[in-house]
């Protein structure tokens, strides 16, 4: 059986000019089709529409996650747990990239709960404190406020606070000495989509 590559070189050998003709067509075909193609760096694209992902989609396209690099930092050894080991190198991490490059090309860095943030979430939940609570949390509170309690309670803010990391929990403790929006915060832990995420100190992990 012949091979096809050496029947057209063949049939092209004798016939150089059809042969010319017919790569000028080729490379026009190719060309005008490669000034339709049109590409798209939308994530959203790859998933399917429906009514379902419609209000998905709206988020992920608010979110600009396609303007974002995440880094992950993690140990070499994946079973060992050093979380203070990672907070330290995110710092200086996050230093490098800000005093090496300019502002122009990172706009910001988000590896850590600002206070600002943090103290708008923390007024919000005491404002609507109610709203997040049911009987059994009442109940909880109400076992809490027993001399004893609320002396262990204020003592251990009150050590809490002469710590080096008093500062950043200063304002909080304050406004909430007894922990009442903890009964809030771990109502929302519920709704977390990821459980390998944690905060640390006010660092994500």
């Amino acid at each position: 059986m012949l091979n096809p590559f050496i029947f057209l070189y063949k049939f092209f050998e004798s016939r150089k000019g059809f042969f010319y003709i017919f790569l000028l067509l080729l490379v026009s075909f190719i060309v005008y089709f490669s000034t339709k193609l049109s590409l798209k760096e939308d994530i959203s694209a790859f998933i399917p529409k429906n009514e379902k992902t419609k209000r998905h989609l709206e988020i992920i396209k608010n979110l600009k996650i396609n303007e974002r690099l995440i880094v992950n930092i993690s140990l070499k050894d994946s079973s060992a747990t050093d979380p203070d080991l990672l907070t330290e190198y995110a710092d200086a991490f996050a230093d490098s990239l800000t005093s090496r490059y300019d502002s122009l090309l990172i706009k910001d860095i988000k590896y850590k709960v600002d206070e600002e943030t943090a103290g708008n979430v923390f007024d919000l939940l005491y404002s609507e404190l109610p709203y997040y609570l049911d009987q059994e949390d009442y109940k909880k509170i109400e076992a809490q406020l027993s001399d004893s309690l609320v002396y262990n309670k204020i003592r251990s803010n009150y050590e809490t606070i002469l710590a080096p990391e008093g500062t950043v929990f200063k304002s909080f403790l304050i406004k909430d000495p007894l922990g009442l929006n903890n009964h809030a915060l771990s109502k929302l832990t519920k709704l977390q989509s990821d459980d390998n995420f944690e905060l640390y100190n006010g660092y994500f992990l």
